[in-house]
C-alpha cells in the first residue's frame, strides 16, 4: 500500500514537472515590419541650392522656375535678394527675347524695391541699364529692317524704269541702303557686347559665391 502511494505521488510530481514548461512557454512573437521613412518635401534651402546649380550650368529656364518656387515658398528667407538677382539674370540670359528681357528687368526692379541695401543692388541697377539699351537697340533694328526692305523694293523698281534720272535715284537708294545695313551691323555688335557683359557679370557673381581655393 505504501509503495503504491509512493509510486502515485512520484508519478504525479513528474507529470507536474513535465506539464509546467508547456504552460509557461511564451508564444512566438513575429518580428515587427519596419517601413521606410517618408521622404520629406525639399526644404526652401534645398530649392535654392537646386536653383543655384541650374544657374551655374546655364539651364536658365529651369533655374528661373526653381528660383520662383523658392521665393514663393519662403517669404522670410534671408537669401531672397540673391534669389531675385539670379532670377532676373536667368531671364536675361535665357533667350534674349523681348519678353525675357522685360521679365528680367521686372525682377531686378523688385530686388531694388524690396532690398535696396542688398550687395546686389548696384549690379542690378547696372544690368537694368544694359537691358534697356538692349531693348532700345532691338527696337531700332526692327525699324531699320523695315526701312531696308522698303528701300530695297524701291531700288529694284528704279532699276526697271526707263527714266534717265532713275540711275541717279538708284545710286542714292543704294548708298542709303548700305548705310542702313552698316548701322544694323553695328547695332548687332553692340547687342552682342551687352550680352557678353551679362555673361561677365554672371561669372563675377559665381566667383563671389564660390571663391577659388588657392
Amino acid at each position: 500500500m505504501n509503495r503504491t502511494r509512493l509510486g502515485t505521488v512520484l508519478f504525479s510530481a513528474a507529470a507536474i514537472v513535465l506539464f509546467m514548461p508547456a504552460c509557461h512557454k511564451k508564444p512566438r512573437v513575429q518580428p515587427a515590419v519596419t517601413l521606410p521613412p517618408a521622404v520629406p518635401a525639399a526644404p526652401p534651402s534645398s530649392l535654392l541650392e537646386v536653383a543655384d546649380g541650374q544657374y551655374a550650368e546655364a539651364r536658365y529656364a529651369e533655374a528661373a522656375r526653381t528660383y520662383r518656387k523658392y521665393l514663393d515658398t519662403d517669404a522670410s528667407a534671408t537669401d531672397r535678394d540673391r534669389a531675385l538677382f539670379r532670377l532676373g539674370m536667368s531671364h536675361a540670359l535665357s533667350d534674349h527675347s523681348p519678353q525675357s528681357l522685360r521679365e528680367a528687368q521686372a525682377q531686378l526692379e523688385s530686388l531694388l524695391m524690396q532690398h535696396s541695401r542688398s550687395p546686389h543692388a548696384a549690379e542690378a541697377r547696372f544690368i537694368i541699364e544694359l537691358l534697356q539699351q538692349t531693348r532700345d537697340l532691338r527696337n531700332g533694328l526692327r525699324e531699320r529692317d523695315d526701312r531696308i526692305a522698303d528701300l530695297q523694293a524701291e531700288l529694284d523698281g528704279s532699276r526697271k524704269g526707263d527714266d534717265k534720272e532713275e540711275p541717279t535715284r538708284a545710286r542714292m537708294l543704294q548708298q542709303e541702303l548700305e548705310k542702313l545695313r552698316t548701322e544694323a551691323r553695328e547695332k548687332d555688335e553692340r547687342i552682342k557686347r551687352l550680352v557678353d557683359e551679362l555673361d561677365r557679370l554672371k561669372k563675377i557673381d559665381m566667383e563671389r559665391r564660390n571663391p577659388r581655393v588657392p
